[in-house]
Parts: structure tokens; C-alpha cells; sequence
């Protein structure tokens, strides 16, 4: 009774994302990279534990907007991971939020949790955007495209994100997390001609999940305004530290953005030739497929040591698999086959 008074009713409503920590020999559930990579230690070594770390990440962001072509480092703003950012755009223009479904359950949540209202529209049997949802961005303050989209593993039309754009009624997010396995360029490039566009980056899915460092591209003129409601000191020195010694060292992340696609190719044949199961394509480093009965198959695998993602009602009858490293593959190839028999 005591929560009931103090705790809005809006955020009573929600359920809270909560990763599944089953432990498992196969992990193939989060869209990891499997991948470590050797963190050297003459960065930790130069760091100074008594002292907090750079408020404006001045350095790293410099770094990023040379990665992406950018002019300078007003053009990114750092998060801690790509979901603070997230937070940071709805808390500072406020909803409706649009968002096709299904995709990355953050952007209705923050929405939610933040008293904002939500527009949801469902996705076409093909995964692409129908016309319903031009319609609705109309009537939207912010729009968020995860592109490629998670879970369906899709990019969107170069075409359908301009047409949004030409509206000119909201701020267009193109959430591109997974674009590194994607043949696709990165809309970064259209930055200087659309004041209305912003893109999300993110360090997570090349084989830096546990820094949690994200980007947001945009204008100058919206990162000042985000940079007002920014929480100090959100990115610590660590995760700085150790995104510039990568970032200045691209063909390691790149080298292994390259082996994840090949395995991607070899995953998707090997699923194809399954007559019990529908594989859909994918621009990412997942796999959606379709079974019959996705609940048995997903405790199936479980018992034999492999984890992968039951989507539940947001994907019915769909499970997603992580591509992993050749041998992480097989052994889900393996489960896979003896599950279905």
C-alpha cells in the first residue's frame, strides 16, 4: 500500500528489462561479439583512481567523430551505452514516441517510465514499414528506427528514412548498433543536410560490451540541448581509456566485424537447410528463425548447454541466435538438430 502512494501508477505498470541470466556452456542470447578482446595494460596503467574522469570525454569524442567523418567532436555526444542516450532525447523533447514493433523494448519503456505517451505500429509480414507509420510519424515528437532492426535483423530503406526526414515534425533517431555487420553505410553521412536526424552508435556489439559506451550523432545545435540534461561524469575513465585504444586501432575491430558476417553466411545456409524452421535474412550478428513450438525448442537447447532468445509475445513462434564463433555454431547446429528430432 505504501509503494501504491508513493510510486506513480505509470511506472507501477512496467515490467523492467531484465536480461536472462541463465547460465549456459553456448551463450548465444545477448548479441555479444564472442569475441575478448586482450585489454592492455599500459592504458589501465595510466589511469589515476582518485580522480574522476573526463566530464566531457573530450579526447574520445574527437576521436569518434574522425572515425565517422565527422567535423569535430560537437557533432557526438557519449553515454553510457546507447540507452542513456536514449533516456537523454526523451527526457529533453518529450513524446509522443514512435516506434515500429517489433524492436529494441527500450524505446517504449524509457517512454513509459518518463510519463511519455507511446506510438506503436506493427511491422509488415516482411519486416519493412507500412504506411500507417508515415501517418503516425506526423503526429510524433521523436521517431526511433533501429536500423538494422533488432530483433528482425532488417535494415530499413534508405527511402522510407528520408521520407520521415521530409516531414520535418520530429527528431528521427536511426538507432544503428548493429550496422557494423551490415553492407549498408552508416546514414552519418547525411548529418549536414537533415538538422532532423540523429544516430545512435554503439561499442557494445564489436566486442566492447562490458565498457558500455555509446554515441549519439547529431547537429551541434540538439547535442547542446541533451548536454543540459546529461548526468556528470557518465562515462567513466576506464571505458574512455579503453574505447580511444581501440578506436585508434580499427582493423582489430574490424578483423573481427568481418569473421562474424562469414560465420552469419555459413549460420543462415546451415538453418535454410532445416525443413522444421523459417530462417529470416539478416544485416546483424543475430539470426531470427521461426518454429513450431519456440518455448520447447528455446528449454531444448537449454538442457543441452546452448542459450538463445525466446522473444515471447513481442515475436510469436520466433526465437533469435547470436552468431557466434564457428565452433559456438556447431554446437548450436548440433543441439539444434537433435531438439527438432
Amino acid at each position: 500500500m505504501f509503494a501504491q502512494k508513493l510510486v506513480r501508477a505509470g511506472v507501477r505498470r512496467l515490467r523492467a528489462y531484465e536480461p536472462h541470466p541463465e547460465d549456459a556452456r553456448v551463450r548465444l542470447d545477448a548479441n555479444e561479439s564472442p569475441y575478448a578482446l586482450r585489454l592492455p595494460g599500459e592504458v589501465l596503467r595510466g589511469l589515476r583512481s582518485n580522480r574522476y574522469p573526463d566530464p566531457r570525454a573530450l579526447g574520445l569524442r574527437g576521436l569518434y567523430a574522425r572515425c565517422m567523418g565527422l567535423q569535430g567532436p560537437e557533432w557526438v555526444l557519449h553515454g553510457n551505452g546507447s540507452d542513456e542516450l536514449i533516456y537523454y532525447i526523451i527526457v529533453a523533447l518529450g513524446g509522443p514516441v514512435l516506434y515500429p514493433t517489433p524492436t529494441f523494448s527500450m524505446y517504449g519503456l524509457i517512454a513509459r517510465a518518463l510519463g511519455q505517451r507511446v506510438l506503436e505500429v506493427p511491422l509488415k509480414s516482411d519486416f519493412s514499414l507500412p504506411g500507417s507509420f508515415f501517418q503516425a510519424a506526423r503526429r510524433a515528437k521523436v521517431v526511433f528506427l533501429s536500423s538494422p532492426n533488432n530483433p528482425t535483423g532488417n535494415a530499413f530503406s534508405r527511402r522510407d528514412i528520408l521520407r520521415l526526414l521530409a516531414l520535418g515534425n520530429s527528431l528521427v533517431v536511426v538507432d544503428e548498433a548493429y550496422q557494423p555487420f551490415s553492407a549498408r553505410a552508416s546514414l552519418a553521412a547525411l548529418l549536414g543536410r537533415h538538422e532532423n536526424l540523429a544516430v545512435l552508435r554503439s561499442l557494445s556489439k564489436v566486442g566492447l560490451a562490458a565498457l558500455r559506451v555509446g554515441f549519439l550523432l547529431a547537429q551541434p545545435w540538439l547535442l547542446r540541448e541533451l548536454n543540459k540534461v546529461r548526468l556528470p561524469y557518465n562515462l567513466n575513465a576506464l571505458s574512455q581509456a579503453l574505447a580511444c585504444h581501440f578506436l585508434s586501432r580499427p582493423q582489430v575491430l574490424e578483423r573481427r566485424g568481418r569473421d562474424i558476417v562469414k560465420e552469419r553466411r555459413r549460420l543462415y545456409q546451415a538453418l535454410r537447410r532445416l525443413p522444421a524452421l523459417r530462417v529470416y535474412p539478416s544485416e546483424a550478428n543475430f539470426l531470427l528463425f521461426r518454429v513450431r513450438d519456440a518455448e520447447g525448442v528455446h528449454q531444448g537447447l537449454l538442457r543441452r548447454g546452448v542459450l538463445v532468445r525466446e522473444l515471447g509475445p513481442q515475436v510469436p513462434g520466433c526465437l533469435r541466435v547470436t552468431v557466434g564463433t564457428r565452433a559456438q555454431n556447431d554446437a548450436f547446429l548440433r543441439a539444434l538438430k537433435e531438439v527438432l528430432s
